[in-house]
């Protein structure tokens, strides 16, 4: 099967939370050099705190966009991973925003988490057929095996 019409709305939502890493990542460094120069300025204590908060900030912000630079050779070779499986808890009902994400269980003992953009509801128990990137869960709905019909 060719899966060629879900890799855009993929790569927006994978290249989209990329990008906000990396203008996230840039405020931060921004907000550090101010703050030692102010540290320079004033010694004091407040500027110190400030600094070891943003230092963690950036720490974090690292840690948490490793996933997304592991995707990188999968996105550029379009390896994709087609899984069926059952939505497991987070129900999506009246949520609105652009990108949801759910539970998402493909077999016994195996469970993550997925992110799918602009999808209809979503129920504990409905079955789906998804295509997704393997370390950040980012991908797209091909079907729903059960459940209410998809629109």
């Amino acid at each position: 099967m060719d899966y060629s019409p879900y890799y855009p709305s993929i790569l927006y939502l994978y290249f989209g939370t990329l990008a906000a890493f990396f203008v996230g990542f840039g405020l931060l460094i921004y907000g550090e050099i101010y703050l030692i120069q102010q540290i320079k300025e004033f010694k004091s204590l407040l500027s110190v705190l400030f600094f070891v908060v943003l230092f963690a900030a950036i720490v974090s912000v690292s840690l948490l966009s490793v996933d997304y630079f592991k995707d990188i050779p999968n996105v550029i070779r379009n390896n994709y991973i087609v899984a069926t499986g059952t939505a497991e808890g987070n129900d999506s009902a009246g949520q609105e925003p652009d990108a949801r994400g759910f539970r998402f269980k493909p077999g016994v003992g195996e469970e993550f988490y997925i992110r799918i953009p602009s999808y209809p509801q979503v129920y504990h128990g409905d079955r789906f057929e998804v295509i997704y990137l393997p370390h950040t869960g980012v991908g797209a709905i091909i079907q729903k095996l059960e459940g209410e019909e998809l629109p």
